[in-house]
């Protein structure tokens, strides 16, 4: 796959059938190296293990020299009624709207683009909702953004 939008637009549908078809994404990050792909299985239980295991993915993708970085979970989602209403102290996984998305990161050095596509459990189905897609500098990307801009200090 060469074509970015392409890429992007398979991972969505990837990610849409494993919830479909198995009710569960298991986490992965791939890693894009031309034409071939690296997969890494991405789970962790609270924020100590995803950070830990974030930064040993980075090594990895580092070691096999990955130009583009794609990452496939699920997590939940709060759609506020008014940006007022943001408090940071509140996560979305304890918020009483909450709902259950995928999200979907394809990141390169120039840019991040994420897809969030809310879905519910009906009965025996899946039922998604609507896309949001939102593109941003990859630098200002807090738990990536350092893999292709280390810390001063960092590989």
């Amino acid at each position: 796959m060469t074509c970015i939008k392409q890429e992007i637009e398979y991972n969505v549908e990837f990610a849409k059938g494993m919830i479909t078809l198995k009710g569960k994404l298991i986490p992965m990050v791939v890693g894009v190296v031309g034409d071939k792909r690296y997969c890494f299985d991405f789970q962790f239980s609270n924020d100590d293990e995803l950070n830990t295991q974030t930064e040993i993915i980075k090594s990895k993708l580092r070691q096999v020299g990955a130009t583009a970085v794609i990452v496939l979970t699920e997590a939940w989602g709060v759609k506020l009624r008014h940006p007022a209403l943001y408090n940071p102290a509140v996560r979305a996984k304890d918020h009483p709207d909450r709902h259950e998305c995928l999200v979907i990161l394809y990141i390169t050095k120039v840019s991040t683009v994420r897809i969030i596509i809310p879905f519910s459990r009906v009965l025996d189905s899946i039922e998604f909702g609507e896309q949001s897609t939102t593109l941003y500098k990859t630098v200002n990307d807090k738990q990536w953004g350092d893999y292709f801009y280390p810390k001063k200090g960092g590989s």
